[in-house]
């Protein structure tokens, strides 16, 4: 699954072997996963002060009641976010990427098409596991995506060995920053940025993260833990196809509470197919009521699952004994192969069901 970020890995390591004029532009290969925990509950991101600056007073000026709405719609699901960060040994900071990447707006789009609260790109989503198709886009769901993107952070720091890189990889891309390295013949942040080799949008992000956490903490009140329906969700794997506004009334949740908790369904129905499953979202309330809707929970197993929907006419046959063998009335079996004679003959071919 992850076999391009493996390439950059080895693209890496022979970068590293280059040698440059100076003795101070060697380049140190990163032989060890790094420690992904920040020192002093921080990135230790560095970044020019006055970039920062602009940053900083543009939340606290021009953009602050924008600002304040993305802190009052991220504090929905900062727990959970730092939650998912903390399980996988990241630094709970890097939620403040996802705040202005999108504002933590679930079904927020951007002009490149990438979607969601981290705005993944279809191929990068599908790359960390998440299912993109006609049915659900799980890029939208807060766990699934912040999931995706916990692994997606490990990665871009176990490549390049420091959370500057691996944030500018986040914002340009991973083979933009390494063709910046191979050029620059060092992974040293600073130097790369002195010699213009990363784009000067990517160059301005890093000093955003870093305003955006330290403007948010002047504003305490928006920090506060939430009792939301997104803390009390419960989980739940569907094994087969199944009708989901069925479930929704079988398990008595409002239509617009199974929507929020539940923003990458695309239809009434997600199709379920093989050993794969779906995790679906309730709210906890609702978990007492999941015996009604157990056949969903449960695999269908190869024999119980429908035969081929056309039948061979064999020795012995006849119309109602179709009819009882296969459940479906003898003027059903007529209408669906266009006749009105009740004769048939051996080898012919019965249309019995549509599918």
């Amino acid at each position: 699954m992850r076999l391009n970020l493996l390439i950059i890995f080895f693209l890496l390591i022979g970068c590293s072997s280059v040698k440059a004029h100076k003795k101070s532009n060697k380049v140190k290969p990163v032989t060890k996963t790094r420690s992904l925990k920040a020192k002093s509950n921080s990135l230790g991101l560095r970044y020019h002060k006055h970039h920062y600056n602009y940053w900083k007073n543009y939340f606290l000026t021009k953009r602050k009641k924008g600002f304040l709405r993305f802190l009052k719609n991220g504090a929905r699901f900062k727990s959970i976010v730092e939650n998912i960060f903390k399980m996988n040994g990241l630094p709970k900071e890097l939620y403040y990427v996802g705040m202005i990447e999108s504002g933590f707006y679930l079904k927020a789009k951007s002009v490149a098409n990438a979607v969601g609260p981290w705005q993944f790109i279809k191929g990068t989503g599908k790359r960390y596991g998440l299912r993109i198709d006609r049915y659900v886009d799980e890029r939208k769901s807060i766990y699934k995506a912040t999931w995706a993107a916990a692994q997606y952070f490990k990665d871009l720091y176990n490549i390049f060995g420091s959370w500057e890189l691996a944030l500018c990889a986040y914002n340009a891309g991973e083979y933009r920053i390494i063709n910046a390295i191979r050029k620059g013949k060092t992974r040293d942040y600073r130097v790369l940025v002195k010699k213009k080799l990363i784009p000067k949008e990517t160059t301005l992000y890093i000093p955003k993260v870093v305003a955006a956490m330290d403007v948010a903490k002047r504003f305490k009140k928006y920090h506060k833990k939430d009792t939301n329906i997104f803390y009390n969700a419960y989980a739940v794997d569907i094994k087969r196809t199944t009708n989901l506004k069925k479930i929704r009334q079988k398990l008595k949740i409002n239509r617009l509470t199974f929507l929020k908790l539940n923003p990458d369904i695309r239809k009434n129905v997600v199709k379920v197919v093989g050993k794969k499953t779906f995790k679906l979202f309730i709210p906890k309330s609702s978990s007492k009521y999941l015996s009604r809707i157990a056949s969903s929970l449960t695999r269908v197993k190869r024999s119980a699952r429908r035969k081929s929907k056309h039948y061979h006419v064999k020795k012995g046959d006849t119309l109602s004994r179709l009819s009882r063998k296969f459940k479906i009335s003898v003027r059903k079996l007529l209408a669906l192969n266009d006749t009105k004679s009740t004769k048939i003959k051996v080898g012919q071919k019965l249309l019995i069901r549509k599918l």
